[in-house]
């Protein structure tokens, strides 16, 4: 039983592990697109939108997630468009 318990806590340490990388890598795609798009990083207003849109954690098999508001498709790594994050260029 032990080994169980042992096993059932090393695949959650990976899968905190993975949900965070996973997380990282989506933000840090939304501050490149921003960048590349506007030429600035998010702002926190923009950050807090890219979050909101943010997929959800990967959860272990059998395990229901909460139910999410579908969300639109967004291109490139789940970055937002300027779009979205509102033009914020000079007369823009």
């Amino acid at each position: 039983m032990d080994e169980l318990k042992r096993t059932r806590d090393a695949d959650q340490e990976r899968r905190e592990r993975l949900n965070q990388r996973l997380r990282q890598a989506f933000i840090e795609g939304a501050e490149e697109d921003s960048r590349r798009r506007l030429g600035r990083g998010l702002s926190r207003e923009e950050l807090e939108r890219v979050l909101r849109r943010y997929p959800g954690d990967v959860v272990e098999r059998g395990e229901r997630q909460a139910p999410t508001v579908p969300r639109p498709k967004v291109g490139g790594r789940g970055a937002p468009s300027a779009r979205e994050l509102g033009d914020h260029r000079p007369g823009g």
